[in-house]
Formats: structure tokens, C-alpha cells, sequence
């Protein structure tokens, strides 16, 4: 029996680099969350697609606990992520299990076919610039309502914003040692 959540989430945009650009707007409607995140980065395209379907590279991110492409067909690559979250002091482990579709060299969509969260989906949009890429994601979840309502709204202020920060710094080290694919 799936918890209607009332609580209201304020929409957050947060902007922690002028050079990146970093933006990430968080709004909720009952149950479900809406994310919208965009940044730039000093990466070619190709080192942009190279780094967006770097799935692995994600294990550097707080609170991945194991990620591995558990198969690959085509434009289809199936990825299973365990994320462990400490929320007031108590851990919570996630496991997703999701299709990302190379969709092009400049989109991703994904989404979750088995896992704790109720549905998770979402896209990335990649927009070369003028020695940049942007980047764009998009998605939409419903955690299960196991889950209490304090510790979905923790998660949501104080880890998502970080894990948008940090996959920014994880682009720094891109831009001074590109993909091989992309030399």
C-alpha cells in the first residue's frame, strides 16, 4: 500500500561554481520527486558521451557502494547500483537494478526495472558548446513507502545536491586526462 507524502518540498537551485554553472532544482508532488540538474564542463563532446556512459566511474560518489554493467546489447547496457545512505546515523541500503539507452551522442535515458525505489526514471541531455558541453538530467522517482517521510526528506536536502557536486569535480579530472576514444 503505497504513503502518500503531503509534505511540500520547496524547489532548491543551488550554484556552488560560476565556471560550471551548477543548477539543481528539486520539486515533489505528493509522492514523487521531480529532478532537474544542469552544469558545464570543459569536455568535448566526446569526452562528455565517454563520461556520461562511464557507468563505473559513478562508484567514486559517496554512498556507491557497488556498481557494475551487469550486461551490454547494443545501445542497451544494464547497470546495477547499491547506494548505502546514513541518515541520522542510520544506514539505509538501496539496490537498483537499470536500462540506460544510448539514445545518441548527445542523449541517455534510463530507467529503473527492478529495484527498492517504486519507479525511477529519468534522461540526460548533453549540448555542446563552444569548448564546453552541457549537461542536462532529468528524472522522476518514488521511493517505497517503507521508507519514513524524515528520512526521504533528509536524503533529498542534504545528499543529492553533494552527488551532483561531486560528479562536477569528477568532470575536472576529464578535462586534463581525456578518454582515449576521444585523443
Amino acid at each position: 500500500m503505497a504513503i502518500i507524502l503531503l509534505i511540500a518540498l520547496p524547489t532548491q537551485s543551488v550554484e556552488i561554481d560560476k565556471s560550471n554553472q551548477l543548477e539543481v532544482n528539486i520539486t515533489r508532488v505528493g509522492s514523487i520527486f521531480h529532478i532537474k540538474m544542469s552544469f558545464q564542463a570543459e569536455l568535448s563532446a566526446c569526452n562528455a558521451f565517454q563520461f556520461i556512459t562511464d557507468y563505473e566511474n559513478m562508484k567514486k560518489i559517496t554512498g556507491v557502494r557497488e556498481l557494475k554493467v551487469a550486461s551490454r546489447k547494443g545501445n542497451k547496457v544494464l547497470v546495477e547500483r547499491v547506494v548505502e545512505e546514513r541518515v541520522l546515523g542510520f544506514p539505509i541500503v538501496l539496490f537498483s537494478q537499470e536500462e540506460f539507452t544510448e539514445v545518441s551522442l548527445q542523449r541517455l535515458s534510463f530507467e529503473q526495472i527492478q529495484g527498492d525505489a517504486k519507479f525511477y526514471r529519468g534522461t540526460w541531455n548533453l549540448t555542446p558548446l563552444e569548448n564546453r558541453t552541457k549537461f542536462e538530467y532529468e528524472s522522476q522517482f518514488e521511493l517505497d513507502s517503507y521508507i519514513p517521510n524524515v528520512v526521504i526528506n533528509y536524503f533529498i536536502k542534504n545528499n543529492i545536491q553533494s552527488r551532483f557536486e561531486q560528479m562536477v569535480q569528477l568532470t575536472k579530472y576529464v578535462e586534463t586526462h581525456p578518454y582515449l576514444a576521444c585523443r
